[in-house]
């Protein structure tokens, strides 16, 4: 699971959480990326796919620009 403590806001839409967690999974359509506000994977944000890999999806999230704030919890 990735972890961020971001203050995090989804742009229209009122939906705020002081920290999102990412748990990752390669699928048929690429690494789903789900977004949480709890680290019990009980309050889901968001769902966002990436292109497939060979490699570990966390490490995939990890080496892009867009995670640079997340650390591996």
């Amino acid at each position: 699971m990735l972890y961020w403590q971001a203050n995090f806001q989804i742009p229209n839409s009122g939906v705020q959480s002081a920290e999102v967690y990412v748990a990752a999974e390669n699928t048929d359509e690429g690494v789903a990326a789900n977004f949480y506000s709890d680290s019990t994977r009980q309050n889901l944000l968001f769902t966002k796919y990436y292109p497939k890999t060979t490699i570990d999806p966390y490490d995939y999230l990890l080496s892009l620009e867009e995670f640079s704030n997340y650390v591996r919890a």
